[in-house]
């Protein structure tokens, strides 16, 4: 779980960096990290890149990730707060 949650923590500092600097989050943003977080909920190894079996594999993976959330709101909502925090000093010592 403490690899999980070293994941989870990059891909909230992504999203709050990118919001940090104004910008909208895009699909490839933070994909790199989005998909680190993903496949730690699939359990197995990936279809080839671009495949339709892996396009399932990705969105069964984040529909798990989605109810992971749901289901643990507290925690999210403080390692969330935690990246925005973080990605405000970055933005401010880039500034």
């Amino acid at each position: 779980m403490a690899e999980f949650l070293v994941l989870l923590a990059a891909l909230y500092l992504c999203d709050a960096r990118v919001e940090a600097h104004g910008h909208t989050r895009t699909e490839h943003t933070c994909a790199p990290q989005a998909q680190a977080v993903q496949t730690w909920f699939t359990g197995f190894d990936l279809a080839p890149e671009g495949s339709p079996d892996r396009a399932a594999q990705l969105a069964a993976a984040h529909a798990v990730f989605t109810a992971w959330e749901a289901a643990n709101p507290d925690l999210v909502a403080d390692m969330q707060a935690e990246a925005w925090l973080r990605a405000r000093g970055l933005v401010t010592a880039m500034n």
